[in-house]
């Protein structure tokens, strides 16, 4: 690895006066909160019998795997009920 110029690069404090002077600069147009006011995803429901064939039905309604698997069950010290978290980018 290199060395690391970050005389240039910006600091948080000015990254939070950047995003809130966005948030009420009132410029008229559309806001990042704006966009998607009023959405309203389908709800779909997916059932198999093990937790891989219900994520294969999920990959298969996303068009795609999953990016991210998160199953807590397969970690050391884990003592709560099944869970899995997927997510597509």
């Amino acid at each position: 690895m290199g060395n690391l110029d970050v005389r240039g690069l910006p600091t948080p404090g000015w990254r939070l006066a950047l995003y809130l002077g966005k948030s009420f600069s009132g410029g008229g147009g559309l806001n990042r909160f704006d966009v998607a006011e009023g959405f309203q995803p389908s709800v779909g429901l997916v059932s198999g019998p093990t937790v891989e064939a219900v994520i294969e039905g999920a990959a298969d309604r996303m068009g795609g795997p999953p990016d991210v698997v998160f199953r807590p069950d397969q970690h050391e010290g884990f003592g709560g009920p099944l869970s899995v978290w997927v997510s597509w980018r």
